[in-house]
Parts: structure tokens; C-alpha cells; sequence
């Protein structure tokens, strides 16, 4: 999988050869978009205990439903 990954305060590395997500219980979603918040941004600039390196940033994702494992009666909101 590709992947821009937060390495260290700073830096973001683009990663081709990321390990592939897994549906789990969940979904696995092709991303179109995806926004970052303030709290990425102190992450970034070593500002955010909690939140170290190396991670992916941004939760705020649009993309389509590549797999699924959710039962009938479950939804993605």
C-alpha cells in the first residue's frame, strides 16, 4: 500500500511499500481524500503527547468500500 507517514517532527516520507490494510470486523476503504485536523498539524511540529512517529496522519477519509465484513444490520457512518 502507499502511504505518507509522519517519521519524525516535521517529516512526512511517502511510503510505497506500506503494509496492506485488513478488513478485521471493519471495512477496508480505497481513499479518494483525506483531510487532516489541528491536532494532526501539532503532531506534526512535536506538539501532541501521545501521537508519535511513525504514524499516518488524518482521519477525515472519503474513498469507496473495497471490503467488507460488516453483518446486514451494521452501517459505516
Amino acid at each position: 500500500m502507499k502511504a505518507t507517514v509522519f517519521t519524525a517532527p516535521g517529516v512526512i516520507e511517502y511510503d510505497t511499500n506500506y503494509p496492506e490494510p485488513q478488513a478485521g470486523d471493519g471495512i477496508v476503504l480505497q481513499t479518494k481524500a483525506c483531510g487532516i485536523c489541528g491536532t494532526d498539524t501539532k503532531a506534526l511540529v512535536g506538539n501532541r503527547p501521545g501521537m508519535e512517529p511513525p504514524m499516518i496522519l488524518g482521519h477525515e477519509i472519503a474513498g469507496l468500500v473495497i471490503e467488507s465484513h460488516l453483518s446486514d444490520n451494521e452501517s459505516v457512518r
